[in-house]
């Protein structure tokens, strides 16, 4: 069966957030450095690599609807690019 999980304490629960805070802003600073095509490839591939990357890290599963948004993903980054 499933084991039950532990709430983590608060202290971890703000580590979590201040890295999470960090991260977009270090995100959202790095856009002034850059095109906004390069933003939109960014945002338009990071998607199958989250779902690649938690189906190998996490065994995730999906439906054919999540195919269905990768797919469109992909589509706009190839119409971004070419």
């Amino acid at each position: 069966g499933c084991s039950k999980l532990e709430p983590l304490p608060w202290r971890q629960y703000l580590l979590i957030a201040l890295a999470d805070v960090e991260a977009n802003f270090l995100v959202v600073k790095a856009y002034q450095y850059t095109d906004m095509i390069s933003v939109q490839l960014l945002d338009c591939f990071s998607i199958p690599c989250v779902m690649v990357l938690s189906h190998w890290v996490l065994s995730s599963r999906y439906d054919r609807s999540h195919y269905l948004g990768v797919v469109l993903c992909l589509g706009g980054l190839c119409l971004l690019i070419f």
